[in-house]
């Protein structure tokens, strides 16, 4: 999945394997510590959508 997003320009082509997995780790523990608020890694994944890779 990774290596068609690089291929397909979505991701940067330095990115490895472990960044996303370590980035969808946190969120999930992140949504597991508020549990009564329903929107949180709706609005988590909707910040890391809207970032751009640097230069």
């Amino acid at each position: 999945m990774l290596e068609r997003a690089q291929l397909d320009g979505a991701v940067p082509g330095d990115i490895e394997t472990a960044g996303p997995l370590t980035l969808v780790n946190a969120i999930a523990w992140v949504g597991e510590q508020a549990p009564c608020d329903e929107y949180l890694l709706d609005r988590l994944l909707a910040l890391v959508r809207g970032m751009e890779p640097s230069a």
